[in-house]
């Protein structure tokens, strides 16, 4: 299994380097919005929001996505997955293994987590397909 994932990585990592140059900046933006500095600040918001308020929906959704997002850290620790050589984790302020992937989690908590509250504060601006 250990060869058919880095097998995969290898992949994907030629693919990427392959990609045109004006890419580059797109990827960089979804990086950092994928940051924790982000991804925490989106769901302290969220639970701000809900402690001004006692609103209780909001309290809890807040401190979950919180919570997941310290449980991907958490998992980190027991996985220990390497992390590729790359000019990102050579500038990494905390040296922390790549799986599961912190940015991957709290993006997908707390982006998720702000288009609920948006659709449940202002549903006009919902979309349904």
């Amino acid at each position: 299994m250990k060869d058919a994932v880095r097998a995969f990585d290898h992949t994907i990592g030629n693919n990427v380097s392959g990609l045109p140059t004006w890419v580059r900046p797109v990827m960089v933006l979804f990086t950092w919005l994928g940051e924790p500095v982000v991804t925490v600040g989106i769901s302290a918001t969220v639970l701000g929001y809900g402690l001004a308020l006692n609103k209780s929906f909001f309290i809890n959704a807040g401190t979950i996505a919180i919570a997941t997002i310290l449980l991907g850290g958490i998992l980190k620790l027991f996985l220990r997955r390497a992390r590729p050589a790359n000019d990102y984790v050579k500038r990494m302020f905390f040296k922390t293994c790549s799986f599961p992937s912190g940015h991957a989690t709290g993006a997908l908590v707390s982006f998720g987590l702000a288009a609920l509250v948006i659709s449940l504060k202002w549903p006009m601006l919902t979309l349904y397909v």
